[in-house]
């Protein structure tokens, strides 16, 4: 969904469009992005996609509140990530990771690397993941993301330290 309907005019259907205006342009705008960085945390696209939907429509609902928010985005991604985490929890079990094979136009190289990073996140646990993508993949500072996850600023650094030390490792081997 995040390529094949945004090309069929698909919209948001809303109720009172005073009430949420913006959404849609908010939409629009952080939908693809929030799809990859899901992407990271799932490890399957279609997964990543439904916890991005299902946020947007329990952001929707909120959109007054969630707007005027520092960074609306963020709450959207944490959102989708205590969506992510409500389903692995509920389902038990580790989903595998999904491969970006269908992707058409990418090269071989990119393709491969991009595999290998998702391989390497699979390794970290869900809160490395989450400050992974907070910081290095959405632009966050470390206290940003923090706050965003409830952790210490510290915190945050220290569990990127972690990953990115595991995630080094991995894609050294991988070179190898």
């Amino acid at each position: 969904m995040c390529e094949s309907r945004r090309g069929q005019g698909w919209k948001v259907e809303m109720s009172t469009p005073s009430a949420h205006s913006g959404f849609e342009e908010f939409f629009r705008h952080e939908y693809q992005g929030l799809c990859r960085a899901m992407l990271l945390l799932t490890g399957n696209r279609a997964e990543a996609e439904e916890c991005v939907e299902e946020a947007l429509v329990r952001v929707l609902s909120r959109w007054n509140d969630v707007r005027v928010m520092a960074s609306p985005t963020g709450y959207t991604f944490v959102t989708a990530a205590n969506v992510f985490r409500r389903r692995r929890r509920r389902d038990a079990r580790h989903r595998p990771l999904a491969s970006l094979r269908e992707v058409p136009d990418d090269q071989s190289e990119r393709l491969d690397a991009r595999l290998s990073v998702l391989d390497g996140m699979q390794n970290l646990s869900l809160r490395q993941r989450q400050a992974i993508v907070l910081v290095d993949f959405l632009g966050f500072t470390s206290g940003e993301a923090g706050r965003l996850l409830g952790l210490r600023d510290s915190s945050v650094r220290s569990e990127l330290h972690r990953a990115r030390t595991v995630l080094s490792a991995k894609l050294k081997d991988g070179e190898q």
